[in-house]
């Protein structure tokens, strides 16, 4: 009756030891990522690459290591420029189909997409979605749904950057207030509103 827990100490032996190795391979995962991103993102880099590139001679029957660096620059260049735009600027815009085919507008959506920076880092990104649901009188934008947190109070938001025109759909007249203004609207601001509702939530 002893030997049981005897026969059970080298198999929590080998899982100690590979949760370790499991630990120790991950943090090396995330060195190698950070390295390689210093390296890349180096200027010295650049340089050093751009001129091997017009002294080294370079032979086609062989795989040519400058290509592939020259690719993995290009690339890290391309994340860098969008995370410093991302920072930045915080709002992204990009258009979207509804596909409910009774769909307003032919389902026709423009989203835009809020990164938030909070305690340093990116917390999940909020989304709007726009449509025209008067498309036939006005070009006027309405939000269609949303994913930002009602302790932000988007209502009384969009009503000062993004005020609706009032629709008479029977009369099919349309009277205007203050113009929409999507690329003047203070993405900035309503980041800073959202970290507060994050705070709060």
């Amino acid at each position: 009756m002893q030997e049981a827990p005897a026969a059970t100490e080298p198999i929590e032996r080998v899982q100690d030891q590979v949760a370790r190795l499991e630990s120790q391979l991950e943090h090396l995962r995330q060195r190698h990522s950070l390295l390689r991103t210093t390296i890349l993102s180096n200027q010295q880099t650049h340089r050093r690459i751009q001129h091997a590139k017009l002294t080294l001679p370079t032979s086609p029957s062989t795989p040519d290591p400058l290509t592939r660096a020259s690719t993995l620059l290009t690339e890290q260049t391309h994340l860098n420029t969008t995370n410093i735009y991302r920072l930045c600027a915080g709002a992204t815009l990009f258009t979207a189909s509804d596909p409910d085919p009774h769909a307003l507008d032919a389902g026709r959506i423009l989203g835009v997409r809020i990164d938030v920076l909070l305690n340093g880092q990116i917390s999940v990104p909020y989304t709007l979605l726009l449509h025209r649901p008067y498309p036939d009188l006005t070009p006027a934008l309405r939000v269609h749904k949303h994913t930002v947190p009602a302790a932000v109070g988007l209502d009384r938001l969009l009503q000062r950057w993004l005020p609706f025109p009032r629709v008479d759909v029977r009369a099919g007249t349309v009277k205007e207030g203050r113009k929409q203004d999507l690329v003047g609207v203070r993405w900035r601001e309503l980041r800073r509103w959202m970290r507060r509702g994050e705070r709060c939530g």
